[in-house]
C-alpha cells in the first residue's frame, strides 16, 4: 500500500516530467512543510470526468492550475476501467494533487492550484 511519504519520496527522487511535478519538486526540495490533506480513489475514467471539469472551471475563473492538461493527455491514453490513487497535499499557498496508477504504484501527473480559503461560518 502507497503511504504519503512514499509518494513524495517518488516525486523528489524521480524523472517524471511536467509542470506539476517540477513544481512539488521545488517544493519539497528548498524543505516547504505540506500538509498531507487526504487521499482518494477513482478509476482513469471517473478522472478524466472530473479534471476535464476542474480544467473548464479553473479556465472559466481565471485559476492557473498547473499539470492539468498533461494529467488529462496521461488519463486519455488509459483504459476506463484503470485504477488510481490520489494523494492531496498542501503548502500555504498551494494545493498539489499527485495522481497514482494504483497497479503498479507509477505516477500518473500532478496538479498544482492555489489554495484558497473556505469561507468561516457566519457570524
Amino acid at each position: 500500500m502507497m503511504t504519503a511519504p512514499a509518494v513524495l519520496e517518488m516525486v523528489r527522487t524521480g524523472a517524471v516530467p511536467g509542470p506539476g511535478f517540477n513544481e512539488l519538486r521545488l517544493e519539497l526540495r528548498a524543505g516547504t512543510r505540506l500538509e498531507e490533506i487526504g487521499q482518494g480513489r477513482m478509476t482513469s475514467e471517473e478522472a478524466r470526468g472530473t479534471f476535464a471539469i476542474r480544467q473548464r472551471t479553473a479556465a472559466k475563473a481565471g485559476v492557473p492550475v498547473e499539470g492539468l492538461a498533461e494529467l488529462l493527455s496521461e488519463l486519455s491514453a488509459m483504459k476506463r476501467e484503470e485504477e488510481l490513487v490520489l494523494f492531496h497535499f498542501g503548502t500555504r499557498r498551494h494545493v498539489f494533487t499527485v495522481v497514482i496508477h494504483a497497479p503498479d504504484q507509477k505516477l500518473v501527473g500532478c496538479i498544482r492550484a492555489p489554495r484558497q480559503e473556505l469561507p468561516g461560518p457566519e457570524q
